[in-house]
């Protein structure tokens, strides 16, 4: 019989013996034969057969190497499955050739052309398209993890391969695009200096893709331990995709009645649809024919077009629903902080689908979750305490407990169903041990369970008035249970009966899912649900969640905002400066209200008002929370003089106890004279794991006690100036250009002004500092046990204007080390301090707060 010939697609499919064989070994013969005098190999070829006469005459461009069509990561995946079964130095000497040309091949920017050496046009763009790019890191990820096959691979070439993956990633978050601060998608190709999206064939306009950022997505969410950049990129593009996404809709390939291919559009209610292209600045599908016109009618181009090209799919559906709830998981799993694990049923749980306007209130507990808390919802719709069980969901949970973790139980709706044997179970019984066996086990983990009762269902008394209760005895058995084993109980269904009826019979409608037929595509018949929620029920039963937290004044509630602000539009407010505004006023001794601020770049400008004091924004990274502008001195202002310097902070604070921790606070104007990212006037406000960046004048601190923690500054000339006492402990402080850091003007009666403790110093390269100059007279600034490197003048201290400030200046260091730390050349008049001394300089004593716990002192 004659032996198959091998189809080239499925090189990569065989069983593992065929590698080792006499035919696997003629295919790699073939296929090194195609390879390159660069190392790669050209698109489109069956490279299971040695070339012919006709390829070696063919147009030279037919040769060209790139990484289009899967070509060069193909081959080489082949050849390492075959010399890892039957190891050849030629098999060898072709890999390690593939895999110095994909590293020659990419750009210091971390990006890849199309095709390498490089092609004029479209092709030495960075390349996205068909997942060209993320193949090669895939590939090199791979390579650099030393899995089979690549075994065969030194330490040194794999190390590169690792190092070329870090710096695609940063090419991948530098060029996912903005819009209005918010982190959104991908071109499918980008441009190479200015890193915009660019333009390849004519039906492939700059636009943001559908297609080739689901790839990019997935690539990212294999990464092991995801920056918060990282987290931030594959949260922002799942959010887009999910705006941009097509409801109820099909796509379907068809031949008109002379046979040529079309493409036909149906309606589908359980489907949705990504269109490839959306328009850059409006998320619009646009369509491209050959002649480069965009339209918005699919129909409107030619049919050649709409036949032959991938103009829409469903490419982002199993990403979204499925594997993006994974990731989720498995970033709670490795989280080294608390995590409150969900169970309970569809009023709790997540509603992956983009298009569905379902939510489970779980699912928007998590949008108040603070880190390190991470929540996890494995709330299951239709799931009972019994099928929870029986289906091994529970044991899946147990397995993920760690001690410190909590674990909320909420069920009911579904036990009490008698008519389905599977989730039927008996309150005063089968429900009751299961409640109790959750709660017994958890604790087992060194888990802390929350009990709560099902929530209210939405079905109204004769007289329009109240709430009928429907769980019978189930919420009952819940409180018994949590009374007997000593578990805090959340008032679910007092608190949300309260809130329907608070709403009336028509407002509570809002609170659900009360469609017209026709209204939504993915229920064209309609929908009349009194049970589950819309986002605005989930989002109200959520709070009234983390409300129970605070009663039970349970460790938990500190880890959940008040209030939430996202640049996307999926929180309360879209603006820093309108939640500073909304939040609440209350008496002294009112509990500090806690403001969520989501990655996202917020250009804006943020003033905290003397009676507005009483916050904390916390961002979800500073890495990725940005609230910058760039307003600057020589600005005209609108009483037609220049601003000057005190006008110009991107953030005012003028209330006293304001904290922020973890975002970027920036001022961008650049070296254009004196520019505030941030200006404090009010008293005791703390910043913990900040960045602040700037120019001249990078932070002001006027008056009142301010402490900043584990925080990072950036500037050249007196970029931390002013007369508070503010202690800055274990912070990086980097020196932009040749200038001074600090400029204090302390009063002369003030015992301390700026006071460093633990920091370190560093700045560009070639860059020399002055550690301050004296703004005023009695200027008091010391820095203790400073870490300095060169950046920092062998003199260390300047005296602006002259000797006579020498005379009243108050500079001191203690135990400074590095290059730039050394005594010998420092200025006479300014003081070492003793051992004694410096021990003196704790927070408590130098805000002389007389607190036993002084509110600055680091987070419980």
């Amino acid at each position: 019989m004659k032996a198959k010939v091998l189809d080239w697609d499925d090189a990569l499919r065989q069983p593992g013996e065929w590698y080792a064989s006499a035919e696997g070994a003629a295919v790699a013969e073939a296929v090194l034969a195609y390879q390159t005098e660069s190392g790669g190999w050209p698109k489109n070829l069956d490279l299971s057969k040695p070339p012919s006469e006709a390829y070696w005459n063919d147009s030279e461009s037919r040769r060209y190497a790139t990484i289009d069509n899967g070509a060069t990561t193909t081959p080489l995946r082949f050849l390492a499955r075959v010399n890892e079964a039957q190891a050849s130095a030629q098999w060898q000497d072709g890999l390690e050739r593939g895999l110095e040309y994909l590293l020659e091949a990419q750009y210091d920017n971390g990006g890849w052309p199309q095709f390498y050496p490089l092609r004029k046009g479209y092709y030495s763009h960075i390349t996205y398209n068909d997942d060209a790019m993320v193949r090669v890191l895939r590939l090199l990820q791979e390579v650099e993890q030393g899995k089979s096959p690549w075994g065969q691979i030194d330490a040194g070439l794999r190390e590169r391969a690792g190092e070329a993956v870090r710096r695609g990633v940063e090419c991948i978050l530098a060029t996912q695009v903005r819009q209005d601060g918010q982190l959104t998608a991908w071109c499918a190709q980008h441009q190479v200096d200015s890193l915009l999206p660019a333009k390849a064939r004519a039906y492939e306009l700059p636009s943001l893709s559908g297609a080739e950022s689901v790839g990019i997505v997935r690539f990212l969410m294999s990464l092991e331990d995801p920056s918060p950049r990282v987290v931030a990129a594959v949260e922002g593009a799942v959010h887009w995709l999910g705006k941009v996404a097509i409801p109820g809709m099909s796509s379907e390939r068809v031949r008109d009645a002379e046979g040529k291919r079309d493409r036909a559009l149906k309606k589908a209610p359980k489907e949705d649809l990504w269109a490839r292209f959306y328009e850059l600045g409006t998320n619009r599908p646009i369509f491209v024919g050959r002649d480069g016109v965009a339209h918005y009618d699919f129909y409107e181009i030619e049919q050649e077009r709409r036949g032959g090209y991938g103009y829409y799919g469903g490419w982002a559906k199993d990403m979204i629903s499925k594997e993006y709830p994974e990731w989720r998981r498995r970033l709670a799993l490795q989280s080294a902080g608390p995590v409150l694990y969900l169970v309970g049923d569809s009023t709790m749980a997540d509603k992956p689908r983009p298009t569905n306007p379902e939510k489970g209130w779980g699912q928007l507990l998590r949008e108040f979750a603070l880190l390190p808390l991470r929540v996890d919802n494995h709330a299951m719709n239709g799931r009972s305490t019994k099928s929870f069980i029986d289906e091994g969901r529970w044991d899946e949970v147990l397995g993920r407990l760690k001690a410190g973790d909590w674990v909320l139980i909420q069920f009911g709706h579904n036990d009490e169903k008698e008519h389905k044997p599977a989730v039927y179970a008996e309150a005063h019984t089968t429900y009751r041990d299961n409640l109790m066996r959750m709660v017994s086990e958890a604790r087992a983990k060194g888990a802390r369970p929350l009990l709560a009762p099902s929530v209210a269902r939405r079905k109204w008394d004769e007289a329009g008035e109240r709430l009928v209760p429907t769980h019978g005895d189930y919420p009952k058995v819940v409180r018994e249970v949590a009374a007997e084993l000593e578990v805090p109980f959340l008032e679910m269904e007092a608190l949300t009966t309260r809130l329907e009826e608070s709403r009336g019979v028509e407002g509570s409608k809002r609170l659900h899912l009360w469609y017209e037929p026709g209204e939504l595509a993915i229920k064209p018949e309609g929908l009349s649900d009194d049970t589950h929620y819309s986002w605005e029920g989930a989002r109200e039963v959520a709070r009234l969640a983390i409300a129970e937290l605070r009663r039970l004044e349970l460790p938990l509630a500190k880890y959940f905002a008040d209030a939430v602000v996202a640049r996307d539009g999926s929180g309360d407010w879209s603006s820093v400066e309108q939640a500073i505004y909304k939040a609440p006023q209350g008496p002294e001794g009112t509990p500090r209200w806690i403001i969520r601020v989501k990655h996202g770049v917020y250009r804006e400008r943020a003033y905290v008002q003397r009676e507005r004091g009483n916050i904390r924004l916390v961002g979800d990274a500073a890495e990725t929370t940005v609230l910058v502008e760039g307003i600057h001195a020589n600005m005209m202002g609108p009483d037609g003089k220049k601003l000057g310097t005190f006008r110009t902070p991107t953030l005012q604070v003028d209330g006293e106890g304001f904290e922020v921790y973890s975002m970027t606070i920036a001022n961008d104007a650049g070296p254009v004279g004196q520019a505030l990212a941030l200006r404090v006037d009010g008293d005791r406000v703390v910043f913990r794991d900040c960045v602040f960046k700037g120019w001249q004048d990078t932070i002001f601190v006027n008056r009142g006690r301010h402490y900043f923690e584990n925080c990072y500054i950036e500037g050249h000339v007196d970029f931390i100036f002013g007369g508070a006492v503010s202690v800055f402990d274990k912070c990086h402080i980097h020196c932009l250009k040749n200038g001074y850091i600090t400029a204090a003007s302390t009063p002369a009666g003030q015992e301390h002004g700026l006071v460093f403790l633990d920091c370190r110093i560093t700045g560009e390269p070639g860059v020399k500092t002055y550690l301050g100059r004296p703004w005023r007279a009695h200027a008091q600034t010391s820095f203790v046990r400073t870490e300095m490197s060169e950046v920092v003048r062998p003199e260390g201290w300047h005296n602006w204007t002259g000797p006579e400030r020498e005379k009243t200046a108050r500079y001191a260091e203690f135990g400074s080390f590095g290059p730039g730390g050394e005594r010998a050349d420092r200025v006479q008049w300014a003081t070492w301090l003793s051992e004694r001394e410096a021990s003196a300089l704790q927070v408590n004593a130098i805000f002389a707060s007389g607190e036993q716990v002084l509110p600055f002192a680091p987070m419980e």
